[in-house]
């Protein structure tokens, strides 16, 4: 999966190492231990026992994985291109699959709307930028004519988003 993202959005931040994975009570997320540039991919309990839920989760979680930042600094591109991802590796085995969160099904939208008329854009704005934590003006150099509230929610935090 990880492979899969690189080729299509250029190599992740390789300064963090990846530990691997364990289950947790609680939601599916990218944790930093000991404060160091070590990366632990945490699945809800629950996809312990659901295979799809797990293979879903892992998906997200690696673009989590392409230019890492902590809980809560993502940006409403970076949840919705991990929601997409996430979607997109699940229904080749479960087409019917669903997020069951209308926050992050319209991230998703967002950026799949963004995709289909600019299809380079995560790869070019990775390169100078991340996914995460960039300046909505960045966007215009990639996109042009996407409208600026576009842009603005694009580089919001998601936490800060309200979903609409």
């Amino acid at each position: 999966m990880l492979n899969e993202l690189e080729t299509e959005y250029g190599l992740r931040n390789r300064s963090f190492t990846v530990l691997g994975m364990e289950f947790i009570h609680g939601a599916p997320r990218i944790w930093f231990p000991g404060n160091r540039n070590y990366i632990v991919i945490q699945l809800s309990a629950d996809a312990m026992i659901d295979r799809t839920k797990a293979l879903f989760q892992v998906a997200h979680e690696c673009v989590h994985l392409l230019d890492p930042v902590v809980f809560g600094e993502a940006s409403v591109l970076e949840e919705g291109l991990a929601t997409n991802v996430s979607l997109r590796c699940i229904h080749r085995i479960s087409p019917q699959y669903l997020t069951g969160d209308p926050k992050y099904d319209a991230a998703n939208q967002h950026v799949t709307a963004l995709l289909a008329k600019y299809p380079k854009v995560i790869r070019q704005l990775r390169k100078k930028y991340g996914l995460s934590g960039f300046e909505p003006k960045r966007l215009r150099g990639y996109c042009r004519g996407l409208p600026s509230s576009e842009r603005e929610l694009l580089a919001m935090p998601f936490t800060a988003w309200s979903g609409s």
